[in-house]
């Protein structure tokens, strides 16, 4: 089905490379062309380049339909106006049409038009990033009331739960703590949805340090899943360029080695800084039966990662997770174990410590 946007693109492409088809037919029955006519021929060529190189673009922009179509439309008053104007002057001076030089008339007809459609190009992506900057008003807006309100019917149930755990047999607590593992995952929805609220704010990120980090959230996960080994081979300090996401991106990294894990999970943790590189390495090494094709994908497919495509069915913890170390500038390497295992390595930017400041210079600020 042909759209709007296609006509628009389509209408652009071929004026342009018309204009240039009549301008280089022009130049050849010339014979032997003077130097002022090969220049505005040149020129001509140059602007009709330019319409169909513009025609071009819209095709890989973010351009809704209707906006390329309201280019092209931009694009024919600039064709339009110039060539009515010229030859508005040739019927003045001369009284005859047919005495307006063509390569003229075609000349002005092309900058016209390649003006027309960068005006209006320029107008639809004003148009476009004000409409996008609104509705990432109100998601943010909806965000958070969404995730208040989620958050405190799943307290409740929660709550009621825990009221009546005493009352119930076998089975109704089994049920119960079924109830309470789906309310954990809502719970744990509405955390990432403020983690991805949190990226969109813009974070350029800061010196981090990664060891405390990294130690604090291994002692939650072994107070969490008891049945977990987590070793840490460290070294007393690693500054990254992050953020306090950071803590999400360890947290998912290590769940996912846990809970996809089919014996007793055995986990090492180990980091490295590498000054002549300017980077820092860390690395989560599991003995389990080796990351899923579909949670994978999530991860060392970089150059097809695109986090405008929205989160996947699955593995949305290891697509954050991709998200996050996006944002830092750093990379992520998935590799096979032997005999059985994965090692995921994050390498990112290293950082300095923040200088601390002495009593007399925060006196003196």
């Amino acid at each position: 089905m042909v759209t709007k946007g296609d006509l628009g693109v389509g209408y652009l492409a071929g004026i342009g490379l018309a204009i240039i088809g009549l301008l280089v037919w022009r130049l050849g029955s010339f014979g032997q062309p003077a130097y002022l006519a090969l220049i505005g021929t040149t020129t001509g060529v140059m602007l009709a380049g330019a319409m169909v190189y513009l025609a071009y673009w819209l095709t890989q922009s973010d351009l809704q339909a209707d906006h390329v179509w309201a280019v092209s439309r931009w694009g024919a008053v600039g064709l339009t106006l110039p060539t009515v104007a010229t030859l508005g002057l040739g019927v003045l001076q001369a009284e005859s049409v047919v005495l307006v030089e063509p390569s003229v008339l075609v000349n002005n007809a092309a900058a016209g038009a390649v003006i027309g459609a960068l005006f209006g190009a320029i107008t639809e992506l004003e148009t476009e990033h004000g409409r996008a900057a609104e509705l990432n008003r109100r998601n943010v807006v909806l965000n958070r009331v969404l995730r208040h309100d989620i958050r405190n019917d799943v307290s409740l149930l929660l709550a009621y739960g825990d009221r009546y755990r005493a009352d119930l047999n076998s089975a109704g607590k089994r049920f119960l703590n079924a109830v309470e593992d789906k309310v954990d995952e809502i719970i744990a929805l509405t955390e990432a949805a403020k983690w991805v609220d949190d990226l969109e704010s813009g974070s350029t990120g800061e010196p981090i340090e990664a060891v405390e980090i990294i130690k604090e959230r291994c002692q939650v996960l072994e107070g969490t899943h008891p049945e977990a080994t987590i070793q840490v081979d460290l070294p007393d300090e690693l500054w990254v360029n992050a953020d306090e996401l950071l803590r999400t991106v360890v947290d998912n990294l290590l769940e996912n080695a846990i809970e996809h894990h089919d014996a007793v999970p055995n986990i090492k943790v180990s980091g490295r800084n590498l000054p002549s590189e300017e980077a820092v390495t860390i690395s989560i090494m599991d003995d389990g039966p080796g990351l899923p094709d579909q949670h994978r994908s999530q991860l060392d497919d970089w150059g097809s990662f695109d986090a405008r495509q929205g989160p996947p069915g699955e593995g949305l913890g290891l697509w954050l997770v991709r998200w996050f170390v996006d944002s830092y500038d750093g990379t992520i390497d998935v590799s096979h174990r032997e005999p059985r295992g994965t090692t995921i390595t994050l390498r990112l930017r290293n950082a300095s410590p923040p200088k601390v400041r002495s009593q007399k210079e925060i006196l003196a600020a």
